[in-house]
């Protein structure tokens, strides 16, 4: 097979027809080889030059409750019908989980349908890619290969019972998504205050250097100026007490006790967040 047929071949066989059940000839499905072949054939005939999509499928990886999560760039070419939002697919009463503690962002389940197979209607579940696009406009995902929920239809059956499956698959997954987003921000955010306490720390310590040389200085002065001299030292024990404050606030923060509610706390045994926290801190070791 020349370049100029496998190109064509492959451009047809991502491209969609109507499904195979006459009750399902709106749904999409991938053209089956032997078509894509003729489509193709066709096309190189005709002088059609055609110039395949890369279809964006990301390595696997693990999330929480799943083992074989994939990012897809587009959906659409890889032969995936978006189905709807987990959310109003279940009929939740909400529209998504906040993935950062400022509650700016959220992310929502998805459910999409795959080729049917032996009369069954196939859906997997995932979560949109909220920064990155939208799901209902065939925007970026990430989905669960690792369990594909079969529902049989044949010519009278009803999807409707995977779809919902599916529904409460993608929000339990979503659910997961949000909370390790929010615990990965607080260990960042506790990281990047960590740092910026050594800054106050190290600009105090500066200050107090540059203060008592001129103590010093003044030296016998001082007992003639008494309310000079109670100033100064309030001064540079109130400086000294600065810099306790910082350390102390600094190891809670290394620990990951709660702060206030910008910096709820997070898990210091997790190896995930402490490389967050190292990598806003500033710590290379």
């Amino acid at each position: 097979m020349n370049q100029e047929l496998l190109n064509a071949y492959r451009w047809q066989r991502r491209h969609y027809v109507g499904n195979v059940y006459p009750r399902n000839r709106d749904r999409l499905t991938w053209n089956p080889a032997s078509e894509a072949l003729k489509a193709a054939r066709a096309d190189v005939a005709n002088g059609k030059a055609r110039y395949p999509q890369s279809s964006g499928y990301g390595p696997a990886y693990k999330e929480r409750g799943s083992k074989h999560m994939r990012w897809i760039e587009k959906p659409s070419t890889c032969g995936l019908r978006f189905v709807g939002y987990a959310d109003k697919i279940a009929g939740l009463n909400h529209s998504g989980y906040y993935v950062d503690n400022d509650q700016n962002e959220i992310v929502r389940g998805v459910v999409f349908q795959m080729p049917g197979r032996n009369g069954h209607a196939r859906f997997i579940a995932g979560y949109e890619d909220w920064n990155n696009g939208k799901a209902d406009s065939d925007g970026p995902v990430s989905l669960d290969f690792g369990e594909v929920i079969s529902e049989f239809v044949g010519s009278y059956g009803d999807d409707n019972a995977g779809t919902r499956d599916a529904a409460r698959a993608a929000d339990q997954i979503a659910e997961w998504v949000a909370e390790s987003e929010r615990n990965y921000h607080a260990a960042w955010q506790a990281g990047n205050r960590f740092a910026e306490l050594g800054e106050e720390i190290a600009e105090t310590k500066t200050a107090i250097l540059d203060l008592i040389p001129e103590i010093r200085k003044a030296g016998a002065m001082l007992d003639t100026f008494p309310h000079a001299h109670k100033i100064l030292h309030q001064t540079l024990c109130s400086r000294l007490a600065d810099i306790r404050k910082a350390r102390k606030e600094r190891r809670a923060l290394s620990e990951g006790d709660y702060i206030d509610e910008w910096i709820p706390g997070w898990n210091s045994r997790d190896l995930d967040l402490v490389a967050a926290f190292n990598n806003a801190a500033g710590i290379t070791a």
